[in-house]
Protein backbone atom coordinates (compact mmCIF):
# COMPACT_ATOMS: atom_id res chain seq x y z
CA UNK A 1 0.00 0.00 0.00
CA UNK A 2 2.77 2.45 0.94
CA UNK A 3 4.79 1.40 -2.14
CA UNK A 4 1.78 2.08 -4.33
CA UNK A 5 1.30 5.57 -2.85
CA UNK A 6 4.98 6.38 -3.22
CA UNK A 7 4.92 5.14 -6.82
CA UNK A 8 1.79 7.20 -7.53
CA UNK A 9 3.33 10.31 -5.97
CA UNK A 10 6.52 9.82 -7.99
CA UNK A 11 4.47 9.37 -11.14
CA UNK A 12 2.64 12.62 -10.44
CA UNK A 13 5.95 14.46 -9.93
CA UNK A 14 7.46 13.03 -13.11
CA UNK A 15 4.33 13.94 -15.03
CA UNK A 16 4.40 17.46 -13.59
CA UNK A 17 8.02 17.90 -14.68
CA UNK A 18 7.30 16.62 -18.17
CA UNK A 19 4.20 18.79 -18.32
CA UNK A 20 6.28 21.97 -18.14
CA UNK A 21 8.30 20.82 -21.13
CA UNK A 22 5.16 19.70 -22.96
CA UNK A 23 3.45 23.08 -22.51
CA UNK A 24 6.50 24.84 -23.85
CA UNK A 25 6.66 22.49 -26.84
CA UNK A 26 3.27 21.85 -28.42
CA UNK A 27 0.67 21.46 -25.66
CA UNK A 28 0.69 17.66 -25.81
CA UNK A 29 1.32 15.09 -23.08
CA UNK A 30 1.84 11.36 -22.95
CA UNK A 31 -0.32 9.62 -20.37
CA UNK A 32 1.10 6.68 -18.43
CA UNK A 33 -1.06 5.84 -15.44
CA UNK A 34 -0.56 2.16 -14.65
CA UNK A 35 -2.19 1.06 -11.39
CA UNK A 36 -2.08 4.68 -10.30
CA UNK A 37 -4.11 5.61 -7.24
CA UNK A 38 -7.21 7.66 -8.07
CA UNK A 39 -6.07 10.67 -6.01
CA UNK A 40 -2.55 10.69 -7.48
CA UNK A 41 -3.95 10.44 -11.00
CA UNK A 42 -6.28 13.37 -10.45
CA UNK A 43 -3.45 15.45 -8.93
CA UNK A 44 -1.50 14.93 -12.15
CA UNK A 45 -4.59 15.74 -14.24
CA UNK A 46 -4.98 18.97 -12.22
CA UNK A 47 -1.48 19.99 -13.29
CA UNK A 48 -2.25 19.19 -16.92
CA UNK A 49 -5.72 20.72 -17.20
CA UNK A 50 -5.69 23.44 -14.56
CA UNK A 51 -9.01 22.06 -13.24
CA UNK A 52 -9.62 21.57 -9.52
CA UNK A 53 -11.14 18.28 -8.40
CA UNK A 54 -13.27 17.48 -5.36
CA UNK A 55 -13.19 13.73 -4.77
CA UNK A 56 -15.88 11.84 -2.90
CA UNK A 57 -13.94 10.32 0.01
CA UNK A 58 -15.72 6.99 -0.46
CA UNK A 59 -14.10 6.52 -3.86
CA UNK A 60 -10.92 4.48 -3.98
CA UNK A 61 -9.16 2.48 -6.62
CA UNK A 62 -6.56 2.59 -9.31
CA UNK A 63 -6.54 4.03 -12.79
CA UNK A 64 -4.95 2.57 -15.92
CA UNK A 65 -4.49 4.90 -18.87
CA UNK A 66 -1.68 4.51 -21.37
CA UNK A 67 -1.22 6.59 -24.50
CA UNK A 68 1.46 5.40 -26.88
CA UNK A 69 1.57 8.80 -28.55
CA UNK A 70 1.22 12.28 -27.11
CA UNK A 71 -2.32 13.64 -26.89
CA UNK A 72 -3.52 17.23 -26.87
CA UNK A 73 -3.93 18.68 -23.40
CA UNK A 74 -7.60 19.42 -24.04
CA UNK A 75 -8.22 15.68 -24.59
CA UNK A 76 -6.80 14.62 -21.22
CA UNK A 77 -9.98 15.26 -19.22
CA UNK A 78 -12.25 13.34 -21.65
CA UNK A 79 -9.77 10.44 -21.65
CA UNK A 80 -9.72 10.34 -17.85
CA UNK A 81 -13.50 10.65 -17.81
CA UNK A 82 -13.82 7.60 -20.07
CA UNK A 83 -11.43 5.57 -17.93
CA UNK A 84 -13.29 6.44 -14.74
CA UNK A 85 -16.68 5.69 -16.31
CA UNK A 86 -15.59 2.07 -16.73
CA UNK A 87 -15.27 1.95 -12.94
CA UNK A 88 -18.65 3.53 -12.23
CA UNK A 89 -17.10 6.91 -11.46
CA UNK A 90 -18.10 10.10 -13.21
CA UNK A 91 -16.97 13.71 -13.34
CA UNK A 92 -19.42 16.58 -12.94
CA UNK A 93 -17.90 19.88 -14.03
CA UNK A 94 -19.64 22.74 -12.22
CA UNK A 95 -17.52 25.39 -13.88
CA UNK A 96 -15.45 26.11 -10.78
CA UNK A 97 -14.58 22.56 -9.72
CA UNK A 98 -14.94 19.08 -11.10
CA UNK A 99 -16.76 16.76 -8.71
CA UNK A 100 -15.58 13.14 -8.77
CA UNK A 101 -18.58 11.00 -7.81
CA UNK A 102 -20.01 7.53 -8.00
CA UNK A 103 -22.13 7.33 -11.14
CA UNK A 104 -25.26 6.50 -9.14
CA UNK A 105 -24.98 9.74 -7.13
CA UNK A 106 -23.89 12.12 -9.88
CA UNK A 107 -27.35 13.08 -11.16
CA UNK A 108 -28.03 14.78 -7.81
CA UNK A 109 -24.97 17.04 -8.05
CA UNK A 110 -25.62 19.28 -11.01
CA UNK A 111 -24.71 18.91 -14.60
CA UNK A 112 -26.06 20.40 -17.77
CA UNK A 113 -29.81 20.56 -18.48
CA UNK A 114 -30.84 21.04 -22.11
CA UNK A 115 -34.04 20.94 -24.09
CA UNK A 116 -34.66 18.72 -27.10
CA UNK A 117 -33.01 20.12 -30.20
CA UNK A 118 -30.17 21.73 -28.23
CA UNK A 119 -26.62 20.60 -28.76
CA UNK A 120 -25.84 18.08 -26.03
CA UNK A 121 -22.29 17.31 -27.02
CA UNK A 122 -20.75 13.89 -26.98
CA UNK A 123 -18.70 11.72 -24.70
CA UNK A 124 -18.88 10.74 -21.08
CA UNK A 125 -20.50 13.87 -19.63
CA UNK A 126 -23.72 13.51 -17.70
CA UNK A 127 -26.51 15.56 -19.22
CA UNK A 128 -30.20 15.95 -18.41
CA UNK A 129 -32.36 16.46 -21.46
CA UNK A 130 -35.99 17.63 -21.43
CA UNK A 131 -38.24 16.45 -24.27
CA UNK A 132 -41.61 18.22 -24.62
CA UNK A 133 -43.82 15.83 -26.63
CA UNK A 134 -46.80 16.54 -28.82
CA UNK A 135 -47.52 13.35 -30.77
CA UNK A 136 -46.60 10.65 -28.25
CA UNK A 137 -47.48 9.87 -24.66
CA UNK A 138 -44.58 10.61 -22.29
CA UNK A 139 -45.50 7.56 -20.16
CA UNK A 140 -45.52 5.20 -23.14
CA UNK A 141 -42.31 6.60 -24.61
CA UNK A 142 -40.57 6.30 -21.23
CA UNK A 143 -41.35 2.58 -21.21
CA UNK A 144 -39.99 2.17 -24.74
CA UNK A 145 -36.78 4.10 -24.02
CA UNK A 146 -36.04 2.68 -20.55
CA UNK A 147 -34.01 -0.29 -21.91
CA UNK A 148 -31.87 2.11 -23.95
CA UNK A 149 -30.55 4.17 -21.04
CA UNK A 150 -27.81 3.20 -18.61
CA UNK A 151 -28.47 1.31 -15.38
CA UNK A 152 -27.76 4.38 -13.21
CA UNK A 153 -29.49 6.79 -15.57
CA UNK A 154 -32.94 8.24 -14.99
CA UNK A 155 -35.96 8.57 -17.24
CA UNK A 156 -39.08 10.29 -15.96
CA UNK A 157 -42.39 11.13 -17.59
CA UNK A 158 -44.25 14.25 -16.52
CA UNK A 159 -47.77 13.43 -17.59
CA UNK A 160 -49.40 16.85 -17.08
CA UNK A 161 -46.99 18.55 -19.46
CA UNK A 162 -46.49 15.44 -21.61
CA UNK A 163 -42.74 15.86 -21.12
CA UNK A 164 -39.95 13.33 -20.85
CA UNK A 165 -36.81 13.98 -18.79
CA UNK A 166 -33.74 11.78 -19.24
CA UNK A 167 -30.44 12.02 -17.33
CA UNK A 168 -27.73 9.98 -19.01
CA UNK A 169 -24.35 10.30 -20.69
CA UNK A 170 -24.21 12.67 -23.67
CA UNK A 171 -23.15 9.93 -26.08
CA UNK A 172 -26.16 7.82 -25.11
CA UNK A 173 -28.59 10.75 -25.38
CA UNK A 174 -27.19 11.54 -28.85
CA UNK A 175 -27.84 7.92 -29.85
CA UNK A 176 -31.42 8.07 -28.54
CA UNK A 177 -32.16 11.37 -30.33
Amino acid sequence: MIKTRIRSALLAMVLAASLTAARAADEQVTLNFVNSELEATLKAVTLITGKSFVIDPKLKGTVNIVSTQPVARNLVLPIVQSALRQQGITLVDTGTVVKVLAEAEAKQHGGRVVTAGSAIGTGDKLVTQVYPLSNESANQLAQVLRPLIGPNSVIAAYQDGNTLVISDYAENLARIN
